[in-house]
């Protein structure tokens, strides 16, 4: 069975470390301006998450403000300090995180986070024109924020005492997990389907 290469440089990466890791690499050794990157990031972002599943808070880069704010979010995110616990990154701005990066940071971080994580294209429901990608990745990654979510309110308590915020906050996230978990098992049937008529 072949083994999939979840390292880089030796080391074993999480999904948001091996971004960051990519991130890094190409302002460090490319002299890439951060300034740049984030307009980028935000443009993607901007351009391929619909604004009703934006975590993200909007930036308006056409003004300073805007601009310093989203450099503040993005660093934040992507270049936490040592001594500072880094903060989780949205699933949904991981594609314009990537695909903000020049080459060849772009296909190498492409290609580490496949190798690591397959893929399987579907679209996604929920962008209607859009189209998505609903690989393991996605489903992987819906399901640990989903597992978070309901550890916050599936507790000795019960999940009646807990206040709705949250309560509402982990059906969302359940509801993404059977969400992505349809598009693959659409992908099946029809793998399946073709099968069997072939």
């Amino acid at each position: 069975m072949r083994q999939h290469n979840t390292s880089v440089d030796g080391h074993v990466l999480s999904r948001p470390q091996a971004i960051r890791y990519f991130v890094a690499k190409a302002l460090n050794r490319r002299g890439l301006l951060f300034k740049t990157y984030v307009e980028q990031v935000v443009q993607h972002y901007n351009a391929t998450v619909p604004e009703h599943a934006r975590e993200l808070k909007a930036f308006d880069l056409n003004t300073v403000n805007g601009l310093m704010a989203a450099q503040k979010r993005i660093s934040r995110l992507v270049n936490t300090p040592l001594d500072e616990r880094p903060q989780p990154i949205p699933s949904e701005l991981e594609e314009a995180l990537v695909e903000a990066l020049p080459e060849t940071e772009r296909t190498e971080c492409r290609a580490h986070l496949c190798e690591r994580y397959g893929v399987i294209a579907v679209p996604h429901s929920e962008l209607s024109s859009n189209r998505e990608l609903a690989d393991l990745g996605a489903f992987v990654r819906e399901s640990g924020e989903a597992i978070h979510q309901l550890s916050k309110v599936l507790t000795n308590v019960g999940i009646d005492q807990m206040p709705i915020k949250e309560v509402m906050l982990a059906r969302k996230e359940l509801m993404d997990v059977i969400e992505t978990a349809m598009c693959i098992t659409k992908q099946i049937d029809n793998i399946v389907s073709n099968g069997a008529s072939a």
